[in-house]
């Protein structure tokens, strides 16, 4: 099927800010595209009037790059359910992400979603797991998320793992984003559960195991460096009250970007109960961010608090 370039949309199931897009290997297909002009390799559906593609994201974009908008491309189109959109695209990225954490937790994330949406599709997968039995050391609801996915059950685990402690305001979403392996991010998970090292501890020790050579990660290297994160630090105080002043006006500009969009959002109140609507929100886990968000502005809120009645007492 013959479609202009600007036609072509991504995976809907794809959350393009979570699922990265590599630009060396955009430029490396972009310049195989125009030294032979082969770009194949997309595969989509005709949904609502509109061309989705199941895989092939870093083509799609390395396309845009050097091809005009207006420009036709044949691609095929197929006749693919909302389930298997979603299994191809857990397939993409483990050919082109192999282990990484976040793009694993991403995934692993809407699959729950869908089959908490769609009991007929777990019930499907939970068909085919029992044909082959239940796996001792995993419960029943990953193994029916991993079979679904095609994936190991260890590795939807450990993924299930990371997520309820991002829900739970115990992991700081953004470090484990940042760290290289499953295992390191495994070994992570579990001593910031046991220490409970602040949000910025986390980003910091996760920034410091992510430079570790390969051999340097171990269990105990990675516990090491988080507890070395929590204790004093070595900077001295103007240092820090300079990075807590960037760090302030940076979270100022940011609120009142948020109150400008948060406006642009309530203007569309009255359409909130519409489905198109609730899919929106439920797709970007608008209701799971929005109470992270709260919390961390709670949390706050008794920190200065505690700070200022500790300081009255005295």
């Amino acid at each position: 099927m013959k479609v202009q370039i600007k036609n072509l949309e991504s995976n809907p199931y794809r959350d393009m800010e979570n699922y990265p897009i590599s630009e060396e290997k955009v430029q490396r297909l972009a310049e195989s595209i125009n030294q032979t002009g082969f770009w194949d390799n997309i595969l989509a559906r005709k949904q609502n009037g509109k061309i989705q593609i199941a895989y092939g994201h870093h083509r799609l974009v390395a396309l845009r790059k050097v091809m005009k908008p207006t420009d036709e491309v044949d691609v095929p189109v197929k006749s693919l359910d909302d389930a298997t959109m979603i299994k191809i695209m857990a397939n993409e990225n483990m050919d082109e992400w192999k282990t990484d954490p976040g793009v694993i937790d991403e995934t692993v994330r809407v699959a729950k979603r869908f089959l908490d949406e769609h009991p007929e599709e777990a019930k499907k997968a939970e068909q085919q797991l029992l044909n082959h039995g239940l796996k001792e050391g995993y419960s029943k609801e990953n193994q029916i998320i991993a079979t679904f996915l095609g994936w190991l059950n260890f590795r939807v685990r450990d993924s299930v793992n990371t997520i309820t402690g991002i829900d739970d305001g115990i992991i700081e979403q953004e470090a484990v984003r940042n760290l290289p392996t499953e295992r390191s991010r495994r070994d992570f998970v579990k001593a910031v559960k046991q220490l409970k090292p602040t949000p910025v501890q986390q980003k910091k020790a996760a920034t410091k195991i992510s430079e570790m050579a390969k051999g340097e990660r171990g269990e105990t290297a990675v516990r090491n460096v988080i507890i070395d994160e929590m204790l004093p630090s070595k900077e001295n105080k103007d240092q820090k009250l300079k990075d807590f002043s960037e760090v302030i006006a940076k979270v100022a500009k940011l609120i009142s970007q948020l109150s400008g969009e948060l406006d642009t959002i309530i203007e569309y109140k009255a359409e909130f109960n519409s489905p198109i609507y609730r899919k929106t929100f439920e797709r970007f886990s608008f209701e799971a961010n929005k109470s992270r968000l709260l919390k961390k502005f709670n949390t706050l809120d008794e920190e200065i608090y505690n700070e200022k009645f500790a300081l009255e007492k005295h």
